[in-house]
């Protein structure tokens, strides 16, 4: 049981971590009350931190009309990313979306493509 408690709890603390920009404008995580019920929306950062008022102040990029909901950015992030940290992936577009492609011995690789194109010659 402790284990599920303990799996349960970085859970609930990662994904409802937030990127901010801290007083030298640095990125930095922080927990925020009530900024998790914000769904996420592409767009530019928001969120900072006002040394001069010692607050987190989130904007807008638009009127927020009465009733309507508020979205945030929640950073640049491949979708791999936004589903370990957010346990989500986003429906829309993310230009920020990137697969590693791992080729491994890239000797062997350039030796198979060299044979091959040897071979295409030979056929022909």
């Amino acid at each position: 049981m402790i284990r599920f408690d303990f799996r349960w709890a970085v859970s609930a603390v990662s994904t409802r971590q937030n990127n901010i920009l801290n007083s030298r404008g640095e990125p930095q995580l922080a927990l925020i009350p009530v900024m998790d019920f914000l769904n996420h929306q592409n767009g530019r950062e928001g969120i900072h931190y006002d040394s001069n008022l010692g607050q987190i102040e989130c904007r807008t990029t638009k009127d927020i009309r009465e009733n309507e909901q508020i979205f945030i950015f929640y950073g640049k992030r491949t979708n791999a990313e936004y589903l370990i940290h957010n346990g989500f992936v986003p429906n829309d577009v993310n230009p920020n979306d990137a697969y590693l492609l791992k080729l491994g011995n890239l000797n062997f690789i350039i030796c198979f493509l060299l044979l091959q194109d040897l071979f295409s010659d030979i056929e022909n």
